[in-house]
């Protein structure tokens, strides 16, 4: 009866913290800063404490609404700018014109390869392609490229395209989606008329990882094959310092490349030859 007992208090202290988190919004839980962090561990620490000390339901929910209404009302005086400015920190300069600040490192505390590790996830190999690197507020960094390095955009090339579309998944772990499918308003058989023309019958779809409707209708079909699992290993760093610089092994400590990359491989050499010779005889 006592562990029954525990695990309903237990129970509803979860849903207590599921309603709380929802009425203090998104913000709370994504892109927190150091307020929004502080709130959500002083909520943490209320809640296990109701568990560890054995509060009762109506105690959690007083004290809990307390910091849920302070936290809303700090919000919103957090919309002046006089007030935000005494809560909120202000984003950190990590590398101007392509030139690491060392100040901004020791004040965000951040260390070279860490921040060359930013930059990698960022899509960017070099300092010497990075016009700012700002470490924002909330943790996350900032990056703009020099103008030469930045993406090519259809503005820049005076190209008109069609407005962006999304592919819709109609079909994830094998479990149909019924409400993409009533927006695409498209039925199950028209589905699997389309799967059957890429060799899918009904009776494969608990086969099926995801298969979404891509903008022009065509279908992109991802199977479950255990085949393929684990089958390829990632590549792995030698060593801390190896990983740190994001230099990989050697060949010889890699995958080998598969039959058909060594043949295509194989044909290219063939061609360059081919057209080394063509150029030589040209020549003379």
């Amino acid at each position: 009866m006592t562990v029954l007992l525990w695990m309903g208090q237990a129970f509803s202290v979860f849903l207590i913290a599921f309603a709380f988190m929802r009425i203090m919004g998104k913000r709370s839980v994504a892109q927190m800063s150091i307020f929004d962090l502080i709130v959500v561990v002083l909520l943490g620490s209320m809640l296990a404490s109701s568990l560890a000390n054995g509060k009762t339901v109506t105690q959690t929910l007083i004290i809990g609404a307390f910091i849920v209404l302070a936290y809303l009302l700090a919000s919103y005086l957090m919309l002046n700018n006089r007030v935000r400015q005494l809560f909120r920190s202000k984003p950190t300069i990590l590398i101007h014109k392509g030139n690491i600040d060392e100040t901004g490192l020791r004040q965000t505390r951040i260390t070279i390869p860490e921040l060359l590790g930013q930059l990698r996830l960022k899509g960017y190999s070099s300092i010497a392609d990075v016009e700012f690197a700002i470490m924002e507020e909330g943790g996350d960094l900032s990056v703009i490229p020099k103008s030469q390095k930045a993406p090519v955009t259809p503005s820049v090339l005076s190209i008109t395209t069609a407005p962006a579309t999304l592919p819709i998944p109609v079909i994830m772990d094998g479990e149909w989606i019924d409400d993409n499918l009533s927006y695409l308003q498209k039925s199950r058989e028209h589905l699997l008329q389309q799967l059957a023309m890429y060799g899918i019958e009904s009776e494969d779809l608990n086969k099926l990882t995801l298969v979404q409707v891509e903008p022009d209708g065509n279908l992109t079909i991802d199977k479950n094959e255990p085949a393929f699992q684990g089958k390829f290993p990632p590549g792995q760093f030698m060593s801390d310092e190896q990983a740190s610089t994001a230099i990989m092994p050697n060949n010889s400590d890699s995958t080998p490349i598969s039959e058909i990359a060594k043949n295509a491989l194989a044909i290219i050499k063939e061609k360059e030859s081919k057209a080394e010779k063509i150029n030589q005889e040209v020549k003379q």
